[in-house]
């Protein structure tokens, strides 16, 4: 049986949080060159631990919906869940698991996009 420390744990956490960041830079770059080149160096590193709490705070916390949230941060603003539309959603009761709150999200911004 495998048995992992505490301590082995938190390296863990650490390299996937790291592995997280990395691979969010290359998709935000590659989805969103003109704001990312808009950024001072780190500036994206900063957007993305934000993002990272902001969603926290709606108890979105998988990579996945993590993910999404950043693009629709960059296409709607940092502070985009403060948006009518947005909080109609984050708020809303009835979206209490955070995969379906943040395909809702997602849904309505690419409609307000197209």
């Amino acid at each position: 049986m495998l048995n992992i420390r505490h301590d082995q744990s938190e390296v863990f956490s650490e390299v996937a949080l790291e592995d997280f960041y990395k691979n969010m830079e290359v998709h935000l770059e590659k989805f969103f060159p003109e704001q990312c080149a808009e950024m001072e160096s780190g500036d994206l590193r900063d957007f993305i631990r934000d993002g990272i709490r902001l969603a926290g705070k709606y108890d979105i916390v998988s990579e996945r919906d993590v993910s999404k949230f950043l693009d629709l941060m960059m296409s709607f603003g940092e502070e985009f869940d403060e948006l009518p539309w947005a909080q109609e959603i984050l708020l809303d009761p009835t979206h209490n698991h955070a995969g379906f709150k943040t395909d809702t999200l997602f849904e309505a911004g690419v409609r307000l996009i197209s």
